[in-house]
């Protein structure tokens, strides 16, 4: 016996799904249920009362990383201000670069195709 690949897991999940999709109806006759999926669009537009927030974090170093970090900051230019800064100091040249913004999901009420 072997534990079962991803695949034949997935099936069987499905497998399973399908049955309970076709579940007797109470009346003593089995009954397939119809379902319709209807596609409901959505956006993830950056959040209007937030500002995005932009940081580095400085990687290099022999047994361990540097550590060093810029802190947030309100735009790109700043974190390159401070890389180069502290690639002039240590030499260090790997950092980590993170871009934060925030969203609200929201409803489209546009349909694609219709």
């Amino acid at each position: 016996m072997r534990p079962p690949t991803d695949r034949e897991r997935l099936s069987a999940g499905l497998r399973a799904a399908n049955e309970r999709s076709a579940r007797w109806s109470g009346t003593g006759a089995p009954q397939q249920l119809r379902r319709v999926f209807r596609y409901v669009p959505f956006t993830f537009p950056q959040d209007p009362a937030t500002e995005p927030a932009y940081a580095a974090r400085c990687v290099s170093g022999e047994a361990a990383c540097c550590g060093a970090e810029s802190g947030p900051c309100e735009h790109p230019a700043q974190v390159e201000d401070w890389l180069l800064l502290h690639a002039q100091e240590t030499r260090h040249l790997w950092y980590q670069r993170t871009f934060t913004d925030w969203t609200v999901l929201e409803r489209s009420e546009e349909v694609p195709g219709r």
